[in-house]
């Protein structure tokens, strides 16, 4: 989110931007549900706005205004089941038409 537009200096969200897509893609079998390459944005929510954790997918469903923050906490509800290595990619595509894609780090569940 930091290609975005403030609405002031700081981490006052943005002034032109919204969140047209935002996908987690496990780069890992998940679980039977989440294979490789598919979405788990079912498995977040997100933490760190100015309201209770919120299931991900209903935040994306209802929020219909300009980027919030810069950055974004989203809390993993499971841990996988298939694979004891989680690794995930990030998509987001912003009203402006920029896309945006990074990975994680490998985390290993022991």
């Amino acid at each position: 989110m930091y290609g975005c537009t403030p609405a002031q200096p700081g981490q006052l969200g943005s002034k032109e931007e919204s969140i047209e897509s935002f996908q987690v893609l496990t780069l890992n079998d998940f679980d039977d549900n989440h294979l490789a390459g598919e979405s788990i944005n079912d498995l977040f929510e997100i933490t760190n706005l100015a309201i209770e954790p919120v299931p991900l997918k209903e935040f994306l469903t209802n929020f219909t205004e300009n980027v919030p923050q810069e950055w974004f906490n989203l809390r993993l509800l499971n841990e996988p089941t298939l694979s004891k290595a989680f690794q995930v990619m990030v998509n987001v595509s912003l009203s402006t038409g920029e896309n945006y894609q990074a990975s994680s780090s490998i985390i290993n569940f022991e």
